[in-house]
């Protein structure tokens, strides 16, 4: 139970390390990963949907044209209908200059004419309805392909609506704002000075002053500064008084951290180091095998036909890989347990200190400022068991 509780003393590192990341921004490679493998698999199917939109375009392009061009021969046409034959002038001339009845004013229209259907034969004049027949086609193909055109861009606009992102960045971006709520709600309750686990992160750095790799760095003043901190824990022992002779001990408490000691020898260390050697090597072997078989992929390829475009996988998610004993909190925390019981002898105020750390978890309390629920006894029971453990060994 000491043992656990004793990670009490790495939880402020744990504690920090996510806050210093927030501040300076969390690296998320797995998360780059992820959005690019996922952009390539989009990338095809917005693809297709912008090749439809600019294959209905392309109709619609060809069917103005078409339209266009059968205007302008209309055009052509209607010009050369216009110009009207040599009779046409004296059928047009006043009834005074033809030689007829002067008494006739009003003067005589040939619509007809005017039409042009007096000088157009049968097959000029279904030549023309034709014509006019093919423009009502080409109108209705104008029509037609702008309808295909909406319908196309609409029909991809839906899609792109329901898919969201589409590229790395979009992709990358979406991942971000997905977790960026727990990375609030962790502002909320650690860092802000009135959130309600800002007196735990207190509490946390306060017990990191039982720390013998941290002490064998520390000052006096920046120790002394941890031990107020305690207070945090709301135990009713850690009074003013109390702290006031933990501070007392300081001096000698850092000169046993300043002391040489072999970690790779406690009880446990060498298994523990054997193992994670054979982890770390094991990893180096599957990653080695992995790099030789994608060289020989890409080197088996064919070189005259260029190679498809790769998709990154993004890896399974594992545990957090630690790479020596101080890094695994669990194995810190045990270790740093070993190096405090055979010196608990040395100390007065501190071994009652460390039997207090077990009841430091969550679990034991409420963090709500309320006092310990655990009896002064109980403590004091705990305090006679460690000491008589440390006299043990």
């Amino acid at each position: 139970m000491e043992v656990g509780g004793f990670g009490v003393v790495i939880a402020n590192d744990l504690i920090a390390k996510i806050e210093a990341a927030l501040t300076a921004g969390i690296p998320m490679p797995e998360l780059v990963l992820a959005a690019a493998r996922a952009a390539a698999l989009v990338k095809p199917l917005k693809d297709a949907k912008d090749a439809a939109v600019t294959a209905c375009e392309d109709v619609l392009a060809t069917a103005v044209a078409a339209l266009a061009a059968l205007t302008n021969t209309e055009v052509v046409l209607n010009a050369a209908a216009d110009v009207a034959p040599a009779d046409a002038a004296v059928a047009d001339a006043p009834p005074q200059a033809r030689g007829g009845d002067v008494r006739r004013v009003a003067q005589r229209v040939n619509y007809a004419t005017l039409a042009g259907g007096a000088q157009r034969t049968p097959a000029e004049r279904a030549a023309e309805a034709a014509a006019k027949a093919e423009k009502t086609k080409a109108t209705g193909e104008v029509a037609a392909a702008r309808l295909g055109v909406e319908k196309a861009k609409a029909d991809r606009a839906t899609w792109v609506d329901s898919v969201g992102p589409l590229t790395a960045a979009e992709f990358e971006a979406y991942g971000r704002a997905v977790v960026q709520p727990g990375y609030d709600y962790f502002t909320k309750l650690f860092v802000a000075s009135n959130g309600e686990m800002w007196g735990i992160k207190m509490a946390y750095r306060g017990a990191t002053v039982l720390d013998a790799l941290k002490l064998a760095t520390m000052d006096l003043a920046t120790a002394s500064l941890l031990v107020d901190n305690l207070e945090h824990f709301n135990f009713p022992e850690f009074t003013l008084d109390f702290r006031g002779h933990l501070k007392a001990e300081l001096p000698l408490l850092l000169l046993h951290a300043r002391k040489p000691f072999d970690w790779p020898a406690v009880s446990g260390a060498a298994e523990y180091d054997a193992a994670l050697a054979r982890q770390l090597k094991l990893k180096e072997t599957k990653a080695a095998a992995a790099a030789a078989a994608h060289a020989a992929a890409a080197s088996s390829s064919s070189s005259s036909a260029p190679p498809p475009p790769e998709i990154p996988e993004a890896p399974e998610r594992t545990e957090e890989e630690f790479f020596d004993w101080k890094q695994g909190p669990a194995e810190r925390a045990r270790r740093l347990w070993l190096w405090w019981v055979p010196r608990v002898g040395e100390f007065s105020f501190w071994p009652r200190r460390c039997a207090l750390s077990p009841w430091c978890s969550p679990r034991a309390r409420t963090w709500s400022g309320s006092s310990r629920s655990s009896s002064s006894s109980s403590i004091r029971s705990a305090c006679r068991g460690l000491r008589r453990a440390t006299r043990r060994a």
